[in-house]
């Protein structure tokens, strides 16, 4: 069934390296929402997903970045086990890694795999790295 994925941002928490946590977002054809992200902080990052039935309202989802729609021949198991495959960066080399940088090669993985185009994935990522510096800067 084709899926609707988005980027989303939610305000982070004071334990956490960044002021945005992102976040793969995905809606099926069933309205079936998929959030697939990184819990905890840097060293003890760790991926899980959570499935709800209906869209996330929750008063810390500050934006919601539309990435693209993958086709119906791209099963909902791939996009679940391309982002269960992505490295989690919890090495001491990685100190300033965070969960923007986890969906960032995630989007890549996507393109790899033939999820979403790279133009896709570019725009999204711009918008997303653009909304962050916001959220960090703060207004004005």
């Amino acid at each position: 069934m084709p899926a609707k994925i988005s980027i989303a941002i939610f305000r982070g928490d004071a334990t956490q390296w960044s002021d945005c946590h992102a976040a793969i977002y995905v809606c099926y054809s069933n309205d079936e929402i998929h959030l697939l992200h990184l819990t905890n902080t840097h060293p003890f990052f760790d991926f899980t997903e959570e499935s709800f039935a209906e869209a996330i309202i929750r008063p810390d989802l500050k934006a919601l970045i539309s990435v693209g729609i993958a086709s119906m021949a791209i099963p909902e198991t791939l996009i679940r086990v391309v982002c269960a495959l992505v490295p989690i960066r919890n090495d001491f080399l990685h100190v300033n890694w965070s969960s923007q940088d986890w969906v960032c090669e995630a989007l890549d993985k996507f393109v790899a795999v033939g999820i979403l185009t790279d133009k896709e994935r570019s725009k999204a990522i711009g918008f997303m790295r653009d909304y962050c510096r916001e959220c960090r800067d703060g207004p004005g």
